[in-house]
């Protein structure tokens, strides 16, 4: 690993040393080896030249054109722009925006060749979607969650769209786990497939302490920094007790405002199932206590989920966007 840090010491930094919602499982089997495979893979990189870009009413007109020559409007620039695949459905009024990757904020060319979803562009797709006016938006998820930064801001404009354009309904056929479930948290309804997983409701924070490596190869690394904390974390330099429990504090902090993200937003649905929970049991199970049973950062299958953390089941994205599309006729 340490040919990695080496070579990538930013990506790497990013991927062990700092906090994390994410199934964990994906961090250790695929987004690690994602990275080291990068790291000898050539960059993929993302046209930002504005001076080929059509003007604003270029961008009107091809936007009619696709509008006349099919039922959705698909493709534009300013689609192409937003690096997040969208459309709006003439016909019926609604919107889907598909979240595919791991999530993060400023994500670069690199980031999002190595499968990457930036918030900034979901945020941008919503601003288009706002524009031909949806009489309802459906967020595709399939992502096993991200990096906590930009997360809490995004979920604040999913809900800002919901209330000011149109309803938001979430839905996943595959995955919406931790910073995915965050997002999805902030939608009107949340539907999903049977089979798919969602959950890992948590943060954490990963720091290798390398120093008793370098030490065995007669190796010391010396730090020299302004601060107690400046410096924490490089390879070789031994971590600190006190680094360590700024950490657990900015964890702590970052695990808080989810917790409170999930109990605002689905905190009746989780009420309604801890009484029949406790109706079942034989004792009294509060909202709280079943709240925190269900965030210590385990995920499940659909099927076998706490009921509070989904509004029903629908069978695909397609059937989803149907049931959207009926709701919306009656």
């Amino acid at each position: 690993m340490n040919e990695v840090f080496s070579a990538l010491p930013r990506i790497a930094g990013l991927v062990f040393g700092a906090p994390w919602m994410i199934r964990p499982e994906f961090h250790r089997d695929a987004l690690v080896p994602q990275l080291i495979a990068a790291r000898n893979a050539p960059l993929r990189a993302y046209d930002d030249d504005e001076s080929d870009r059509p003007t604003a009413t270029q961008r009107k007109l091809q936007d009619k054109l696709v509008l006349a020559a099919t039922d959705d409007w698909a493709i534009t620039d300013d689609q192409k722009r937003a690096r997040i695949a969208y459309n709006v459905s003439r016909r019926s009024g609604v919107a889907q925006i598909y979240v595919d990757g791991v999530i993060g904020k400023g994500l670069s060319g690199f980031d999002m060749g190595c499968g990457g979803v930036c918030v900034d562009h979901l945020q941008t797709a919503m601003e288009h979607v706002a524009e031909h006016k949806p009489k309802a938006l459906a967020l595709h998820l399939n992502s096993p969650g991200g990096t906590v930064t930009g997360v809490p801001e995004t979920a604040a404009a999913i809900r800002d769209f919901a209330d000011s354009v149109a309803p938001v309904h979430a839905y996943t056929d595959t995955m919406a786990c931790s910073a995915a479930y965050y997002l999805a948290s902030a939608a009107d309804t949340i539907h999903a497939a049977a089979s798919a997983d969602i959950g890992s409701i948590g943060v954490y924070c990963a720091v290798l302490d390398s120093s008793a490596a370098y030490a065995d190869m007669g190796l010391t690394m010396h730090l020299i920094a302004s601060g107690k904390f400046k410096g924490q974390g490089m390879r070789g330099v031994p971590v600190s007790e006190e680094f360590l429990a700024s950490l657990r504090a900015d964890v702590a902090a970052q695990a808080d405002r989810f917790f409170g993200q999930v109990i605002g937003r689905r905190g009746d649905a989780i009420e309604r199932e801890a009484a029949r929970r406790s109706a079942a049991a034989g004792y009294e199970i509060s909202r709280e206590s079943w709240a925190a049973s269900i965030m210590q950062g385990q995920s499940w299958t659909v099927a076998d989920a706490p009921e509070a953390l989904t509004d029903g089941v629908i069978s695909s994205r397609r059937a989803h966007v149907a049931w959207l599309e009926k709701s919306l006729a009656r």
